[in-house]
């Protein structure tokens, strides 16, 4: 009955994991998986319930496949440590240790297999030594305030306790038919905890753009294509704003990297907080470009909302020898507005605001120029 929901709680997990992984694309997720499935498989063998099907012929082939496991467990395990905890970029020195652990998961196998003077300290080493020592880490990596690390160590340790059950290091107490199920299931909820905090902050991440703070190009796309068709639906205008830098290249030459860098956090912030609505989305679009979706919005609103973050950044009154339009940082703004229909898409709509600030550049810069598809 036991195992029974523990199975049950495996396939649930396994499958919710990689589903999860797939559409995040997100690696850790994917390892995180493979460890539930050698886990899950090893919880099916280890009872002996895979002997009850094979024939007496095969009663080797139990322990074959045991000791392939436990294996493949500690090799999935440490490579799940080493991306969710990020040690490459944390730790060069405690990524290369993890990942020695990692590959003597694999040889494990063939070091039980085929036993040899080197195998009683070979496995003290992977099943003894290496836990405490991950355990010891995370535990390091919870202290420095790295992000879901705390939820990650209480899984470890939980885990590698349970593990311990197996290997016969903990010996007999009350309850301990129900130490290793118990220890496994504990330690699967807090990594999916782990799991679920830094999925979040992924899902967040891949969504956001690092520099700026403000959407990425990749939610802009999703949030015109979701505000173009509900516009759509209700007949309302559509209005997009594209913003460039002007003379951003000679800036960046002249200023540096760095600051250039502070100016687009600037300017970032500028749009963004013009942009109260809901369905109203700033968005870096490329390296001096923002970008705003403006739902319901007429061609004269967008244009006025356009030349009060352009007179916001020259207000800023910033240094910039090198531009042709008064020696401080400007911007050219394309606003582009149209009523959705089935012969169109959210790309024409684009189109316009980009022909519109071609035009502002072309005719002198630190202008806005609007194209009204709506009136033509």
């Amino acid at each position: 009955m036991i195992y029974g929901i523990i199975y049950g709680i495996f396939i649930s997990f396994i499958f919710y994991f990689a589903v999860l992984a797939v559409r995040q694309k997100n690696f850790s997720v994917m390892w995180f998986t493979f460890y539930l499935l050698c886990l899950g498989l090893f919880m099916l063998v280890y009872p002996g319930y895979l002997q009850e099907f094979l024939r007496p012929v095969f009663a080797n082939l139990n322990r074959v496949i045991l000791i392939t496991l436990v294996g493949l467990i500690y090799f999935t395990s440490a490579k799940f440590f080493r991306t969710f905890l990020n040690t490459t970029v944390y730790s060069k020195r405690i990524d290369r240790i993890i990942l020695v652990l990692q590959w003597m998961g694999i040889g494990f196998i063939p070091m039980n297999l085929l036993p040899n003077p080197l195998t009683l300290s070979y496995s003290i080493i992977l099943v003894g030594i290496g836990p405490i020592f991950s355990a010891s880490i995370s535990i390091y990596f919870r202290i420095k305030g790295i992000p879901n690390a705390g939820y990650f160590a209480a899984g470890w340790i939980i885990g590698h306790i349970a593990l311990l059950r197996v290997f016969n290091v903990i010996q007999w107490i009350p309850g301990n038919l129900y130490l290793l199920p118990a220890g496994i299931i504990a330690s699967i909820l807090f990594f999916s905890i782990a799991i679920t905090e830094q999925s979040r902050e992924f899902h967040e991440y891949a969504h956001q753009d690092n520099l700026t703070g403000i959407a990425n190009h990749r939610l802009f796309d999703q949030i015109l294509t979701i505000e173009w068709n509900r516009n759509l639906r209700n007949q309302q205008p559509l209005s997009v704003i594209i913003a460039d830098i002007d003379d951003f290249k000679a800036f960046n030459e002249t200023y540096g990297p760095s600051h250039s860098d502070e100016c687009l956090k600037t300017i970032a912030r500028i749009f963004g907080k013009n942009l109260q609505r809901a369905g109203d989305l700033a968005a870096r679009y490329g390296r001096e470009e923002l970008i705003a979706v403006l739902s319901d919005t007429l061609a004269s609103e967008a244009s006025f909302l356009a030349e009060k973050i352009r007179e916001s950044v020259e207000a800023l009154a910033i240094k910039h020898e090198s531009s042709g339009t008064g020696k401080i940082l400007t911007i050219s703004i394309g606003t582009g507005t149209m009523l959705p229909s089935a012969d169109l898409n959210p790309a024409d709509l684009i189109l316009k605001a980009d022909e519109a600030l071609f035009q502002a550049k072309s005719t002198g810069r630190n202008r806005v120029v609007s194209v009204d598809q709506v009136q033509s």
